[in-house]
């Protein structure tokens, strides 16, 4: 009979757990929550193939993100949120054909406004970071403008190039976002050497953020190249 007791009270003990993970008040272990996102990024796929890797967005206190991948990020590459044990897909980095950035934003809007944030200039920052990622970048490689014509007048000497990207890596990528103040809000501003190009251009993203974290608006170009590159090129055309 005492041993019966015994395991009600530890049934009951797990089921009360297990109320709190659902609920988002308590955090369920890592390596639950990462299979709990694998399997349901993954399924009816084969869940034991998928890779799950966590995304630094410490502005987000109650969620956490990762992104799933299989067959190298070939496969299956999205990232997803994950609530206590509700997930919700923030981003399909493989989409056919490829899902509107909009819809995105949509998703994470919904997201932070659960999370009831309240911005300061550094969380600004550590958000623009999360942005970045959910569009598949790396925050290790935004630059200052100084940067930028030291970019273009290396493009014709690849191994320069390759070991100016393994400098900025090196350091804190996310203090070089600027941020200001604007109204009840931020903007940031923030310039990616895109790796990913062939000619790895630069792209200057303009962010406008408001104080509970919900994106405004959202504004990209890319940086034409400047003149004296060391080949011939207009401003604006790769490097040949």
């Amino acid at each position: 009979m005492r041993i019966l007791r015994v395991l009600l009270g530890a049934g009951l003990a797990l089921l009360l757990l297990a109320g709190l993970w659902y609920a988002g008040l308590v955090d369920p272990p890592e390596g639950l929550r990462r299979r709990i996102v694998g399997f349901a990024t993954v399924y009816p796929g084969p869940t034991g193939r998928a890779v799950v890797a966590g995304i630094p967005c410490p502005v987000l206190r109650r969620s956490a993100l990762y992104v799933v991948c299989t067959e190298n990020c070939e496969g299956i590459w999205r990232i997803v949120a994950i609530r206590g044990l509700h997930v919700e897909a923030l981003s399909d980095l493989h989409s056919v054909p490829p899902e509107p950035r909009s819809e995105t934003r949509r998703r994470f809007n919904r997201l932070v406004m659960e999370e009831g944030l309240r911005l300061d200039a550094g969380g600004a920052r550590e958000l623009v970071g999360c942005l970045l990622r959910l569009d598949g970048m790396d925050p290790a490689y935004l630059l200052e403008d100084k940067d930028v014509e030291t970019i273009d007048a290396a493009r014709d000497n690849a191994p320069a190039l390759q070991s100016l990207a393994e400098t900025i890596k090196a350091q804190d990528g996310l203090e070089r976002v600027e941020v200001s103040q604007a109204g009840d809000g931020f903007e940031a501003r923030v310039l990616y050497w895109n790796l990913d190009r062939t000619w790895w251009p630069v792209q200057e993203i303009r962010f406008g953020l408001a104080r509970d974290g919900r994106i405004l608006w959202l504004k990209r170009r890319e940086l034409p190249v400047t003149d004296g590159t060391g080949s011939d090129n207009t401003p604006g055309t790769p490097p040949t």
